[in-house]
């Protein structure tokens, strides 16, 4: 039985036991997360498992020592290993980042992969975004992986925001689909005001 210290010690590493999760399942979660933060290629292959994105370009720890703090003042945690790297694919054009949840086969378990736009390397997304407050965000939700609790995973996460307006708004949208809703009726709109405008027009 996994003792009081280890778990603490485990906790503070970012291994956070899930409500219905098990010891047994606990530890091999960690054992697989660690063999996949590892050399994640042989990790998919072993899982007979197509990659989400491709692993070329992984962020090295020095470049999330702001992360790591900024968790242990909110949350006091301090992940130790993330599997984080830069990656273009599959990301939507308003998506500076994405956390990829990997299932196990043929087990219950569930393994956090954490996506980054490369543009995020030099200068921030769309102005905005910089990658010290992505991966702060994206952190959070790979901690909780085990937490199957969508309506309350956007709050923690945007806990970790600079900005007070998406800290307190942040969590309003929980769904990519959410966004892209939004974006198609802001652009319905315009449209309606443009042919508004040319139909009142009298030459």
């Amino acid at each position: 039985m996994i003792s009081d210290a280890e778990l603490l010690r485990l906790n503070k590493e970012g291994f956070i036991p899930g409500p219905n999760e098990d010891e047994n399942i606990f530890l091999k979660r960690i054992e697989l997360s660690k063999k996949m933060i590892h050399d994640p290629k042989s990790f998919f292959e072993n899982q007979n498992q197509k990659k989400p994105f491709d692993f070329d370009n992984r962020i090295l720890k020095p470049r999330w020592n702001w992360t790591r703090a900024q968790l242990l003042s909110l949350f006091d945690i301090a992940p130790s290993d993330l599997a984080i790297f830069y990656s273009d694919q599959k990301l939507h054009f308003f998506q500076a980042a994405a956390t990829w949840i990997v299932d196990v086969t043929n087990s219950n378990i569930k393994i956090p992969v954490l996506q980054f736009r490369k543009k995020l390397r030099h200068k921030p997304y769309l102005f905005i975004y910089t990658l010290d407050e992505i991966l702060a965000h994206e952190a959070v939700h790979s901690i909780r992986v085990a937490f199957d609790e969508p309506k309350t995973e956007e709050i923690f996460s945007y806990m970790t925001a600079t900005n007070v307006f998406r800290k307190v708004f942040g969590p309003i949208i929980r769904k990519d689909s959410e966004v892209l809703i939004f974006f198609s009726l802001m652009g319905l709109y315009f449209c309606f005001q443009i042919l508004w405008l040319f139909s009142s027009f009298s030459f």
